[in-house]
Order: C-alpha cells, then sequence, then structure tokens
C-alpha cells in the first residue's frame, strides 16, 4: 500500500515563492534609512562642484537617495536644467542619468582641475 500525503505535501512548496517575496520585502524595509537632511551650505558646494565638473568635464561620484537607500554612480554632468533643477548626467560606460537636486546626498569631484599661476 502507497501512504502519500497527495496535496498536503506539495503545499509547502507552493508557499516557498511568497515566502521568498515577502522575506525579500520584509529584508528591504529594513534597510530602508531616512532621506539624509542638507543644510543650504552642502547645496550650494555640490552646486559649486557641479559647475566646475561641466566646465573643465570632470568626472564625478554622486550619490543620491532613492527609495530608502543611497545610491553611487560614477560619470559627467551633461547639462542642469535650472525650471526643474535636475542634473543630466551621463556614467563612464554611457549610460544616462537624472537627478533631482532633491534627491542628492553628495557629490564629489574624482578629478581635481588643474591650474597653472605664473
Amino acid at each position: 500500500m502507497n501512504r502519500d500525503r497527495g496535496d498536503i505535501k506539495w503545499a509547502s512548496a507552493m508557499m516557498l515563492p511568497e515566502l521568498a517575496k515577502g522575506l525579500a520585502e520584509a529584508k528591504a524595509e529594513y534597510n530602508r534609512i531616512e532621506k539624509p537632511v542638507l543644510d543650504e551650505q552642502m547645496l550650494m558646494e555640490f552646486e559649486f562642484t557641479i559647475n566646475q565638473a561641466i566646465q573643465h568635464n570632470l568626472l564625478l561620484k554622486v550619490d543620491y537617495f532613492i527609495n530608502g537607500q543611497i545610491q553611487s554612480v560614477e560619470g559627467y554632468v551633461l547639462y542642469i536644467d535650472y525650471h526643474s533643477r535636475k542634473y543630466r548626467f551621463e556614467t563612464k560606460n554611457g549610460d544616462p542619468y537624472e537627478f533631482s537636486n532633491n534627491d542628492l546626498v553628495a557629490v564629489n569631484a574624482l578629478q581635481e582641475h588643474i591650474t597653472f599661476d605664473e
């Protein structure tokens, strides 16, 4: 006589995708952080660094806040849209990005602009 549990045997296997999805959502929620508050001086420093990067075609590292996490990207600023306060950015690989001024967390020049004083 074959003793099989039938549908009960497969019930746990059918629950696994939902469990995995729930665990992933719980982990993402646990790792979510509050958006950092920046003062006016930091924002002005970001703007200065971005303007210098445009003028001298400098490589930047930009940290931005999105969906409760801070992401980083390296590349070049192509354009500043002053009406919508957004920056158009291109990575070293050529991938386009667009950042809102409100999403910026940190802006650092990875290259120095060298000036020669005579």
